[in-house]
């Protein structure tokens, strides 16, 4: 399965080259996420956002269940203004007419003590990694994309005794020229330098069980090294939970007969390769596996976008973030837009 760096704004934003900004870039993302793996049940997030400059915007659709996790595991909004030329990020929440406002440094806090509460993910070890430029060519949304294989296998630690190998599939689409990559790439590296960790990565550890979490954080480190920017992505992990089942079944079978579990090697030897092929090779469809992640950008354009897209609105009750097990409460400045705290 193939589908945009994040769904939002995030997958375009997740391979940073170098750039200055232009004239300003207005895109549509969607970001699919199944499988048994999938928190809340998975589901379908779309996002419609623009850069000007130093100022970005994304608006996000997602289903009830899916959009409660993002908001409690990720810090995410139903719009997010972030605002490099001010030092500041704008959570907004339309309906509700409120809005969270911090610095860099406090949302990176805000993630950091949001995985924790998440919980520690399972030691992932003997970890491999290829990025395969497969020599595929596809027009994308008008785009010229070339795919390039990223396979990750390792092994997960559950406890002391289980060992269970995972492989991490995924095929992306990448495009290295077209008008606007500069300003998106551009602003993808300065947001991702001011805010201390690349926003792809809150984002899909939030949407897999956070046992799996050291996953999620190899395929963001490889997608850093595919060149050019990503159009279209379609991944599955598969050997998690189904893993996880057959190793409990070995070691039942082997309490039967001799101590301790069948140890299930990982292919791999720890190393990071990146593999070019003389030949073409076929891109696979990507069946369903433990989870399976799709994006797709598409309407990708350059033009004028109106300022007050990355304003606040008149009056927004600005409010405190707490934790993920409280609600925000009303901050002590009750109009946002102020100066930003230090």
């Amino acid at each position: 399965m193939h589908w945009n760096r994040f769904s939002l704004p995030i997958v375009i934003a997740a391979v940073a080259a170098a750039g200055s900004a232009r004239a300003d870039v207005s895109w549509q993302q969607v970001l699919r996420v199944s499988g048994p793996l999938a928190v809340a049940g998975g589901g379908i997030l779309q996002s419609s956002c623009r850069v000007s400059g130093d100022r970005q915007r994304c608006d996000l659709t997602a289903p009830p269940a899916l959009w409660n996790t993002l908001r409690q595991h990720a810090a995410e909004s139903e719009s997010r203004i972030v605002r490099i030329d001010q030092g500041r990020i704008w959570s907004l929440q339309a309906a509700e007419g409120t809005v969270i406002e911090e610095t860099f440094n406090e949302r990176k806090a805000r993630l950091d003590r949001l995985g924790r509460e998440l919980g520690e993910g399972w030691p992932f070890d003997e970890v491999a990694v290829e990025i395969i430029p497969t020599k595929a060519n596809e027009q994308i949304e008008g785009l010229d994309c070339e795919d390039v294989r990223v396979v990750i296998k390792g092994s997960l630690h559950p406890d002391a005794a289980s060992k269970i190998p995972v492989s991490f599939e995924a095929d992306v689409w990448v495009a290295s020229a077209f008008p606007g990559r500069s300003q998106i790439d551009g602003f993808a590296r300065r947001e991702a330098s001011a805010l201390g960790v690349d926003p792809l990565q809150p984002l899909l550890a939030a949407l897999i069980d956070p046992r799996y979490g050291a996953v999620v954080r190899e395929f963001v480190r490889a997608l850093g090294q595919v060149g050019g920017t990503p159009i279209r992505i379609g991944a599955t992990l598969s050997g998690g939970r189904m893993g996880l089942v057959q190793s409990r079944i070995e070691e039942k079978r082997e309490s039967t007969g001799s101590a301790g579990l069948v140890e299930m090697k990982p292919t791999g030897v720890g190393l990071v390769t990146r593999r070019d092929r003389s030949a073409p090779v076929t891109s696979r469809t990507r069946r369903e596996g433990d989870w399976t992640i799709g994006m797709a950008v598409a309407a990708l354009e350059e033009g004028a976008v109106d300022p007050a897209q990355f304003e606040l609105p008149p009056g927004a009750r600005k409010l405190v973030p707490k934790s993920r097990h409280t609600t925000e409460e009303p901050s002590k400045d009750p109009v946002a837009g102020g100066a930003p705290s230090q």
